[in-house]
């Protein structure tokens, strides 16, 4: 699992992590208000 705190709004915010190859890993926004439309898969196929 990866987590990160947002505190500033409108900051632009970059992650890194490292991944598996052929793996699905699911993503959220969990801020309130957002999870309806920031959240989705992340699909690695190579």
């Amino acid at each position: 699992m990866f987590q990160k705190r947002i505190r500033v709004q409108y900051q632009r915010n970059q992650f890194t992590f490292a991944i598996q190859k052929r793996e699905v890993y699911d993503f959220i926004c969990s801020f309130p208000g957002h999870w309806g439309t920031m959240q989705g898969l992340i699909v690695v196929i190579d």
